[in-house]
Parts: C-alpha cells; sequence; structure tokens
C-alpha cells in the first residue's frame, strides 16, 4: 500500500468521524467522509498503479 493510498484512508475515516458526530447522522457522516476521500484519490483506478503513473 502506497503512502497516498493510506492518506486517502485517513482522511476517510477522519470525516467519517467527524461529520458523523456533527450532524447526529452517521449515514450523512459516511457519504460525505467517503465523497471527501474520494477527492483523495481514495477509489483511483488499479490500472494507473500498475503502469506507474500517479
Amino acid at each position: 500500500m502506497n503512502r497516498n493510498r493510506i492518506f486517502a484512508i485517513a482522511i476517510t475515516v477522519m470525516w467519517i468521524i467527524t461529520f458523523g458526530i456533527a450532524m447526529d447522522n452517521w449515514t450523512i457522516g459516511i457519504c460525505i467522509g467517503i465523497t471527501f476521500g474520494m477527492s483523495f484519490g481514495l477509489l483511483d483506478s488499479s490500472k494507473e498503479e500498475e503502469n506507474g503513473n500517479e
């Protein structure tokens, strides 16, 4: 697991907890957390990683 993937997972978990507590609704927290994680590269294509294009 490379550093970019670890960073994206950490950002996702942080936002899930933050929005889940702030909005008193864990479903919205999970959705917004995953959205923020996607913006930091959580769901990158595995083909890009195999080719070395990150």
